[in-house]
């Protein structure tokens, strides 16, 4: 499943370095409001679009738990930000940035595909087992930068429409990290995304 995951985030990172057109909305002719000021109709389309997305990423492999928020800067670029906790039974802390090219397609007016490939780095804290002089084991603090590659592929569906045109979509994907580069075991290094997608 993880492969698959895997040849998805590449599919979807060469459309990013492919497509031309984003559609972000769509409007009509101006309508003449009753008081005689001008108006648009806003309407709902298909196409390429821009958002923000909130997610939770669960990895039970690693018992590695986090928050992400990443947002579009441009109609191709993103940028974000995370945490991550680790409750296994070597605790972990980590924070990061992300940046990268993404997109995201609206199909049918109610399903979400979207994809990204980009770069992180931040601050990791854990726990790492030692032997003092007593032969006992236990517990030390490491802290260390952390610096990679990304990949995110993740579909939703639509729930709400405000009346200012923001759709809201509820999304499923999978996360994959490739810690300094060495992409050999990306898909091991990952999580799956559950979350939040506001289209505008």
């Amino acid at each position: 499943m993880k492969k698959v995951f895997f040849s998805l985030a590449m599919l979807l990172a060469a459309q990013v370095a492919t497509a031309q057109t984003v559609i972000t909305n769509n409007y009509d002719s101006p309508i003449t409001k009753a008081d005689g000021t001008n108006t648009t109709n806003n309407t709902e389309t298909d196409g390429f679009v821009q958002g923000e997305d909130y997610s939770f990423t669960i990895n039970t492999d690693q018992d590695l738990y986090g928050i992400k928020y990443l947002f579009d800067v441009s109609k191709s670029a993103y940028f974000g930000f995370g945490f991550n906790l680790g409750t296994g039974d070597y605790s972990s802390y980590s924070s990061s940035l992300f940046l990268g090219l993404g997109k995201r397609y609206i199909l049918g007016n109610s399903f979400l595909l979207q994809g990204k490939l980009g770069v992180y780095g931040g601050y990791m804290s854990y726990e790492v087992p030692t032997v003092n002089d007593k032969g006992k084991l236990t517990k030390k603090d490491k802290d260390e930068f952390i610096y990679g590659a990304e990949a995110n592929v993740a579909a939703g569906l639509k729930l709400w429409t405000t009346k200012k045109g923001t759709r809201g979509f509820i999304t499923v994907g999978y996360y994959m990290s490739a810690p300094k580069f060495k992409t050999e075991n990306m898909g091991d290094n990952g999580a799956w995304c559950f979350g939040i997608t506001l289209v505008r």
